[in-house]
């Protein structure tokens, strides 16, 4: 009873919110409510964020990812917190423009969730860029957000923290998206979402992934455009399933 009281208010929250927040105008996401529940439409990277908890509902979905996607906001090193179109915008702001990879990589997790997985491989293909023009390959906690304009390197941001948890942790869930793998230990399963490779990747082993007891590994090699998986190795009796 507790679990579907649960379900009813997060349904009740997703249609308030997409009432509230939604702004046909923009076709996109108002980052807050002023003080008179009026929309502040200001265009930002916060609705990816959205996209990763799924309360965007589906009709939108699609319009939030080509605003994700446009130019103002996706600088060829990935998405900006704030929209070069914004009065705000500074591409040196810490948070008025800039670029966090932790940032793009909940946002690349969302857009993978909704189906954009070309989207997704943009980000991460940006992103790896980025670490490999980096001091160790490890990815700053932010940087400015300049247009990529051809050159090979990033405009650093003078104090970012290099390492910082958050930016050390957004490979991992940019590889979970492209990889679309997910685990759900009560019922012994792990799912395999529509994986997609980006182009300069062909192949991935992932190994000793742990599902409640069971233990396995996991080969996913791309072929033209498409992804696939096949298993390595299976200790306890995990069931590995292909979401269509």
């Amino acid at each position: 009873p507790r679990a579907a009281h649960l379900r009813s208010e997060a349904a009740a929250l997703r249609v308030a919110f997409n009432e509230a927040f939604w702004n046909p105008g923009e076709r996109f996401f108002a980052l807050a409510l002023d003080g008179r529940k009026a929309q502040v439409n200001s265009v930002t990277s916060n609705p990816g964020h959205c996209l990763y908890c799924g309360i965007v509902d589906d009709d939108k979905a699609a319009l939030v990812a080509q605003r994700l996607m446009a130019p103002d906001m996706f600088s060829g090193w990935g998405i900006r917190t704030l929209s070069s179109s914004s009065p705000a915008y500074n591409p040196m702001s810490y948070h008025n423009g800039s670029i966090w990879p932790h940032d793009n990589a909940i946002a690349a997790a969302g857009l993978k969730r909704y189906g954009f997985a070309s989207a997704t491989s943009r980000i991460a293909t940006a992103l790896f860029d980025v670490a490999s023009g980096a001091r160790d390959f490890r990815l700053p906690e932010l940087f400015c957000g300049f247009d990529r304009d051809g050159s090979s390197a990033i405009v650093a941001y003078p104090v970012a923290c290099i390492p910082q948890a958050w930016a050390a942790a957004a490979p991992f869930m940019l590889l979970q998206a492209m990889l679309g793998i997910s685990a759900h230990a009560p019922e012994n399963r792990l799912t395999v979402d529509q994986p997609h490779l980006p182009d300069w990747l062909s192949s991935v082993d992932v190994r000793d992934i742990r599902v409640g007891s069971s233990k396995l590994s996991l080969a996913f090699r791309r072929t033209g455009a498409s992804t696939g998986f096949s298993l390595l190795e299976q200790q306890g009796n995990v069931r590995v399933i292909m979401s269509p």
